[in-house]
């Protein structure tokens, strides 16, 4: 087991000559692995917590807000979430081909979709600020 995990670690990733290798520096949440692996379960506990916490953002959002469902403001909120997800899954789509054959494939994309959702959070509770205070 140790030596496909040092095998997966020091494979070399397959990236063509034409693109600069640059320094992967995981977050302070997700540093110090010593593979691969580890550090693409940190990224997948990461991104539940992500989901979760966007989940509650909009609930609460949608809670406070007193949203009519029918209402042009509901289906706005509604369609720029979709847009969002949509722009998420294609980024981190990219982010899954340009790893793709080295050993961040796994990690890469799932950190890309928790710095998307954590970020979608951020941004929602800055934007419905007054809602969420009251």
């Amino acid at each position: 087991m140790l030596t496909a995990g040092l095998s997966l670690c020091l494979a070399a990733p397959a990236l063509s000559a034409q693109r600069p290798i640059k320094a992967i520096k995981l977050p302070t949440q997700c540093a110090g692995f010593s593979n691969s692996q580890h550090a693409a379960a940190c990224y997948s506990a990461r991104l539940d917590a992500a989901t979760a916490s966007l989940e509650a953002t909009i609930a609460e959002i949608i809670l406070k807000g007193k949203f009519d469902p029918d209402a042009a403001a509901s289906k706005t909120f509604d369609s720029a979430h979709d847009f969002w997800l949509k722009e998420m899954n294609l980024t981190c789509k990219a982010v899954e081909s340009f790893y793709e054959g080295g050993t961040l494939a796994v990690a890469e994309p799932l950190r890309c979709k928790v710095e998307m959702t954590e970020g979608r959070t951020q941004l929602l509770r800055s934007l419905y600020r007054t809602v969420l205070k009251n």
